[in-house]
C-alpha cells in the first residue's frame, strides 16, 4: 500500500481526509514543519498532500524544498496558494494542485494521477493561464535554483556580482546560466527573460517573494 503524508494543521480536515483515504493508502498526518522533519527522519512516503499555509508560520515553498529533497511527490491541496506561488512550485517539481474545497474523491484521484507519474494540475484556477499546464517541471539543483531567483529579481545583475553573493566562481555562474538556457530551450539571457514572461515567472512574482524564497534556499545549501 502506498504511503501518503498529509501536511495540514486543520484537524477536522485531516480527520475527514484520513477516513476517506485509509482504504486506499497508508496515511500519516502532521501539522507543522518540525513534525514533517521529524517524521521524515524515520519514514519514507510516496506522496505528500501539502497545505501551503500552516499555523506555525512555515513557508509553503520551504516545505516544498524539504519534500523534494526527500524525493517525495507533492500534491498541493490548499485554499491559500497564489498563482505566483504555484508557478514557482511547478518549476520546483510539484506534481499537482487542487483547491481545498474539492471533494475527497478528487484528492484520491489526484494522488493516483501523481503516483502514475502524471501531473494533476486540473483546477479552474489555471483557466486563464494555460501556459502553466503545458510547462514541464524543471528539476533544478539547489544552486541552479538560487541562480534563477537572482536572475528573476534583477535580470541586469552581472555574473561577478552573482558569483560573489553565492561564493562560487564566475565560470560556474556562466556555465550554470548556459545550463538554464538549455532547460528553458533558449539561447541567451534576453530569450530567457521572454520565456519567463511567457510562463508568468517574472512580471507577476514580486521581488519580496523571490528574495524570501532565496533566503530560505540559501539556508538549506550552506
Amino acid at each position: 500500500m502506498k504511503k501518503i503524508l498529509i501536511i495540514d494543521d486543520d484537524s477536522l480536515y485531516t480527520e475527514g481526509i484520513e477516513k476517506s483515504l485509509s482504504d486506499y493508502f497508508e496515511i500519516t498526518s502532521v501539522g507543522s514543519a518540525n513534525a514533517v522533519k521529524e517524521t521524515l527522519q524515520s519514514q519514507t512516503f510516496d506522496v505528500a498532500v501539502l497545505d501551503m499555509q500552516l499555523n506555525d508560520g512555515s513557508d509553503g515553498l520551504h516545505m516544498v524544498r524539504i519534500l523534494r529533497a526527500a524525493n517525495i511527490k507533492i500534491l498541493i491541496v490548499s485554499n491559500t496558494a497564489t498563482k505566483p506561488q504555484l508557478r514557482v512550485c511547478l518549476l520546483m517539481g510539484v506534481n499537482g494542485y487542487l483547491h481545498k474545497s474539492c471533494k475527497h474523491v478528487d484528492v484520491r484521484q489526484a494522488i493516483e494521477t501523481v503516483l502514475d507519474d502524471r501531473n494533476a494540475f486540473k483546477n479552474d484556477f489555471f483557466d486563464t493561464d494555460p501556459i502553466i499546464l503545458q510547462s514541464k517541471p524543471l528539476f533544478l539543483t539547489d544552486r541552479q535554483w538560487s541562480l534563477l531567483i537572482y536572475f528573476i529579481c534583477d535580470p541586469l545583475v552581472g555574473y561577478k556580482a552573482i558569483a560573489d553573493e553565492m561564493n562560487v566562481s564566475v565560470d560556474w555562474v556562466k556555465s550554470s546560466m548556459s545550463n538554464l538556457f538549455g532547460l528553458f530551450d533558449v539561447a541567451n539571457k534576453h530569450q530567457l527573460l521572454l520565456e519567463l514572461d511567457k510562463r508568468g515567472m517574472r512580471a507577476k512574482i514580486t521581488p519580496l517573494m523571490a528574495k524570501s524564497t532565496l533566503q530560505d534556499h540559501v539556508q538549506l545549501i550552506e
